[in-house]
């Protein structure tokens, strides 16, 4: 399309005072996928211009979609083409790289965004000169919207907060000096960003639950080792209970011995205290010698 431009168009602008208005429009979508509108109008005498770029951006993509539009004494046609993602728009013509000149589409990739740079070139052609004369007559602009603030760009015109650059390419087709475009810009992977946040907080998630049940098992055995010294302890006692009873018993037999033994002690003692007594009232028998 660009070709056709820029080698054709010109010597029909030199003979003709007709129009021709022109009109690349992409959007750049935040998931990295791309729309191209591309329009392109002409008075009837530059019609077969506009049809061969029709021609030629529906054969490099079919799926290509062409509407016809008229504008005011022009008509033409408005192509529309959708591309998955920007490396796969860096494949048509009008943002390819030349050797020595620009570099087209370049993109600096890393997980969480994508880096971007259009060097773009829109070259002239020097058939054009004769062009000068018909410049009110010519009008072609590149239009590009994004879905963040480019961190730099050259562009003629900027709006919705420098997200929509406008250049004029329009002297290009006048003058025959090639124009560039340049803007950098970055994609952040926001469906990246997401699944990393929500696999953290799964791990962190994880991470607490196990630290949680593994400071629960630790409570349990701390729980259950106490209690094993309780029944160790329980058991310790009872093991002693029949120690005390056969102490018990032991000392009890010993206390009856000493009873006993103090009250036979105590009936002689008493005994003893009953004839030394009969003695005394001379009842008592004499003692024999």
């Amino acid at each position: 399309m660009r070709t056709v431009l820029a080698a054709a168009m010109f010597g029909v602008l030199a003979l003709t005072s007709g129009c021709f208005s022109g009109d690349v429009n992409v959007v750049i979508n935040e998931d990295g996928s791309a729309d191209l509108k591309t329009t392109l109008a002409s008075v009837p005498m530059l019609a077969e211009i506009v049809e061969q770029s029709k021609t030629a951006a529906t054969a490099k993509n079919p799926d290509a979609q062409v509407t016809p539009v008229t504008k005011e004494n022009m008509s033409g046609y408005e192509i529309t083409e959708h591309y998955a993602t920007i490396d796969k728009l860096s494949e048509n013509d009008f943002f390819k790289a030349n050797e020595g000149k620009n570099t087209g589409i370049t993109a600096n990739k890393s997980l969480f965004y994508t880096d971007y740079n259009f060097d773009l070139l829109f070259e002239g052609s020097q058939n054009s000169g004769g062009a000068g004369a018909f410049a009110s007559n010519i009008t072609f602009t590149y239009q590009m919207t994004l879905p963040v603030v480019p961190t730099s760009s050259n562009a003629d015109r900027s709006e919705n907060d420098g997200k929509q650059l406008t250049w004029n390419l329009g002297k290009t087709l006048v003058t025959g000096e090639s124009s560039k475009m340049e803007v950098a810009f970055r994609i952040w992977h926001k469906t990246t960003i997401i699944g990393t946040i929500v696999l953290v907080v799964i791990l962190i998630g994880i991470f607490s639950f196990f630290s949680l049940y593994n400071g629960l098992k630790e409570a349990e055995i701390r729980v259950d080792a106490s209690y094993g010294q309780v029944e160790n302890q329980m058991q310790r006692r009872s093991d002693l209970i029949p120690n005390l009873v056969n102490t018990v018993k032991g000392y009890d037999v010993h206390e009856k011995a000493i009873i006993e033994e103090v009250v036979n002690a105590r009936a002689k003692l008493a005994g003893a205290q009953g004839v030394e007594s009969l003695q005394s009232s001379g009842t008592a028998p004499a003692r024999v010698r």
